[in-house]
């Protein structure tokens, strides 16, 4: 059996010098030089910057490590610089950048063609709750539909501008959504079948980036340093009273919990109710949808926690490291088990509940 990955490498889009390929390139050195029983390996390399999709097939002829590597669809996508953007913002109108739903179509193939044999399905990238950010593109509901128009006297094109329904994504928005992304119209039960029907019965997806929802890691630190928490044996009536949360995060556990706070800048929440915010967030990350729509574990970021850039060689990311009071939260009251590989990671399982 060929041991097959996909590896994604998102856009740069805060400019601030990393190049996601190259944790790519040494996530599968690294697999490689894992591979002791020499099994033949197949990796799919997707370059958002560059616009390309590449194949690397490592074989063992004889015994000796043959690499052939090429690249698929040389033409059909475009690279992307600064000048897609206008800020940090992926401007709205362009084509032929390369989607997530590019990236679901590489999976499919796989659960269509060679079901049962992909191992690791990888994203390096900026990322938050809501998933990877692959060129921080918008979903606006709308999009600008250009129509030529010919008449004997001149020729001009027509901009309308079409508004979309909820289920509908948006044509020139490239990132993950993932209330949108796994249901009709945008994948159909045959597709999603295929996404499912790709992995190895050991296989499983890792998003690298970040998780750091600012509401909730505010909330954690306020708790963490509560001088009644503790990081285990903690009873869901146990009450904390918080002073000093900013605005826009007292007003996000407002609309988690579905109450006023009388006092926003003093309030009480017991244990439970804490706990029942940040389940309810946990439920909509992308890491945890994932997790549900492939039947497989996500190695993601929990929630308040950010990725950091490795040093030495053949570098990756990995959680920052202390964040160990959190880690310890999840670990021991949602049940979180954390990557094997010792990156801080939790470990998202399909239909988790908490």
């Amino acid at each position: 059996m060929v041991k097959r990955h996909i590896l994604v490498a998102g856009m740069d889009c805060n400019f601030s010098g990393v190049n996601f390929s190259v944790f790519c390139r040494n996530r599968i050195k690294r697999i490689i030089r894992a591979n002791k029983g020499k099994s033949e390996l197949s990796f799919i390399t997707i370059d958002i910057a560059m616009g390309k999709i590449t194949k690397l097939r490592v074989t063992y002829p004889k015994g000796k490590e043959k690499l052939i590597e090429n690249e698929l669809y040389p033409s059909k996508f475009k690279p992307i610089t600064k000048e897609n953007y206008d800020g940090y913002k992926f401007r709205n109108g362009q084509k032929g950048i390369i989607s997530i739903l590019d990236i679901y179509q590489e999976i499919q193939n796989i659960g269509a063609n060679n079901p049962g044999t992909l191992m690791e399905f990888s994203i390096f990238s900026h990322a938050y709750a809501g998933g990877p950010v692959l060129v921080n593109s918008y979903d606006d509901g709308e999009f600008v539909l250009k129509t030529p128009i010919t008449n004997q006297l001149i020729s001009f094109f027509r901009f309308d501008t079409v508004f979309l329904d909820e289920d509908t994504r948006d044509p020139d928005d490239f990132d993950p959504r993932s209330n949108k992304d796994f249901t009709a119209p945008t994948m159909t039960f045959k597709d999603l079948k295929n996404l499912q029907n790709a992995y190895h019965p050991d296989g499983f997806s890792w998003i690298w980036g970040c998780n750091m929802h600012h509401a909730i890691h505010k909330l954690l630190a306020k708790v963490e340093n509560h001088k009644k928490y503790k990081s285990s044996g903690l009873k869901d009536t146990d009450k904390f009273r918080l002073r000093n949360l900013d605005e826009d995060t007292t007003i996000d556990i407002e609309m988690g919990l579905n109450f006023i706070l009388k006092n926003p800048k003093d309030f009480t929440l017991e244990f439970g109710e804490i706990k029942s915010y940040i389940c309810q967030n946990m439920m909509n990350t992308y890491s945890q949808i994932l997790a549900n729509n492939t039947k497989k574990p996500v190695m993601g970021a929990v929630l308040g926690t950010y990725s950091v850039y490795d040093k030495g060689a053949l570098n990756l990311m990995s959680v920052f490291p202390d964040f160990k009071a959190r880690f310890k939260f999840y670990e021991n009251y949602f049940d979180f088990e954390f990557d094997k590989e010792g990156r801080n990671y939790g470990v998202y399982v399909p239909n988790k509940t908490c």
